[in-house]
């Protein structure tokens, strides 16, 4: 699943949406497995700015089938000024907390890591994922286990869950390597599974998963720096949807102006 504002902060009409949009099908063509069967503009009022509300809906045909992919949504927000951002902490946990159309949201963070200690040093990118994330794709690792909710908290261990071909290459497809210890950015983790051979979220250049506590990152409205993930209700519709994300957005920028 590929999301469409992980590049630009600057497109200044729906025509530059649209552009910036194919640029990201012809990187989603690219991406064997990944297939868009929407990608809609949704107008928010958000105070003095007219918002798009950005949605992609990708649905993985293969090599991995995700739960009921068709109600998977990628979430982002753009600006009048075209600036592409994520939703601030604030703002996720009370559409979380108000929804009556999606039956699960999460959120995650991505940033490139150095692993070391293995031969030569490799830079890779890694994605920390809250509680909620893979459980509502659908998704269980080929070997070890999913996050503890000890896992989760700030100053709790430190692990993560490895990609299948960055398994095979580097731990040599060994079962054993469950329960290793590697290390990223100098400090040490350990590896606790490997996801299944094909898995792909939010694209394959993705190769480490570690938990993520989202709701400790503060309150700061400013700060949209969040991708989210949300799965709609049995029934629930895209209409639906965007008159829910039309009526709440308009209802925080009135509660916090």
């Amino acid at each position: 699943m590929w999301i469409a504002d992980r590049a630009m902060l600057g497109f200044g009409s729906l025509e530059t949406l649209w552009q910036d949009l194919r640029y990201g099908l012809r990187l989603l063509a690219r991406n064997p497995g990944f297939t868009a069967v929407a990608a809609v503009a949704l107008a928010l009022g958000m105070g003095a700015n007219t918002a798009i509300f950005s949605v992609i809906n990708a649905v993985v045909l293969r090599p991995f089938p995700y739960k009921d992919p068709d109600r998977l949504y990628v979430l982002t927000l753009v600006d009048d000024k075209g600036r592409s951002a994520g939703l601030s902490p604030p703002d996720f946990l009370a559409w979380r907390e108000r929804t009556q159309v999606f039956e699960g949201m999460a959120t995650y963070w991505m940033r490139s890591v150095t692993l070391t200690g293995l031969e030569e040093p490799e830079r890779l990118f890694a994605q920390g994922v809250t509680r909620d994330c893979f459980p509502m794709l659908g998704i269980e690792p080929l070997l070890g286990r999913w996050f503890t909710e000890d896992e989760f908290r700030p100053a709790g261990p430190r692990v993560v869950l490895m990609g299948h071909a960055l398994w095979l290459r580097r731990f040599g497809g060994y079962r054993e390597s469950v329960g290793k210890q590697i290390t990223l950015d100098g400090e040490s983790y350990t590896v606790i599974g490997v996801m299944p051979p094909g898995f792909q979220f939010p694209n394959r250049v993705f190769t480490l998963w570690l938990p993520w506590d989202f709701e400790e990152d503060g309150g700061d409205r400013r700060a949209r720096n969040y991708n989210v993930v949300a799965r709609l209700k049995p029934g629930a519709t895209f209409e639906q949807a965007r008159a829910e994300a039309d009526t709440l957005f308009g209802s925080f920028a009135r509660e916090f102006p």
